[in-house]
């Protein structure tokens, strides 16, 4: 049996991490999350070979501080089944949602060797039209296309 979907290749070609030096830990615990951006862009190169795009923004604010920045894009080239339906939906979902995986794994080691505590990114499931409902967890969050701007793909703010 064929997988509809390869991962042929993956990679980042921009990752900042910045400690935040004015942090202090119990602000954070009076405070709400720090704010979290993602963004998602699949581009066809043929009818079978995509790219997808993953922007993560962490930032600190008054209101929800954090103790580090974060601008990291990760890029994903995927093969797909010519058969498939819905190509750009489930390349778009599955594919954001395994370069978020690889991102929050990359940030996790990264942040680790820093100052402050590390920032673990919450489960996320991707939705775009046409693709299957994700099973919903407690603690994780769903980014439907339902309600994100559709500018340059999902976008997401304050993901929890």
């Amino acid at each position: 049996m064929q997988v509809p979907l390869q991962l042929n290749n993956y990679f980042f070609p921009i990752v900042s991490v910045v400690a935040n030096p004015d942090f202090r830990p119990e602000q954070a615990e009076k405070k709400g999350p720090p704010l979290l951006n993602v963004e998602v862009v699949a581009t066809s190169h043929d009818e079978s070979l995509y790219e997808v795009q993953l922007d993560i923004r962490i930032s600190s604010t008054d209101e929800n501080p954090s103790q580090y920045s974060v601008i990291l894009k990760a890029i994903g080239i995927f093969t797909v089944d010519a058969d498939l339906e819905n190509k750009e939906g489930v390349v778009k979902a599955t594919g954001a949602s395994i370069l978020y995986s690889a991102s929050r794994e990359l940030l996790l080691t990264v942040m680790s060797r820093g100052p402050w505590a590390p920032i673990m990114l919450n489960l996320t499931a991707f939705r775009f039209e046409g693709t299957p409902h994700p099973v919903e967890n407690p603690g994780s969050s769903i980014i439907s296309s339902k309600n994100v701007k559709r500018s340059k793909g999902a976008k997401v703010k304050n993901v929890k």
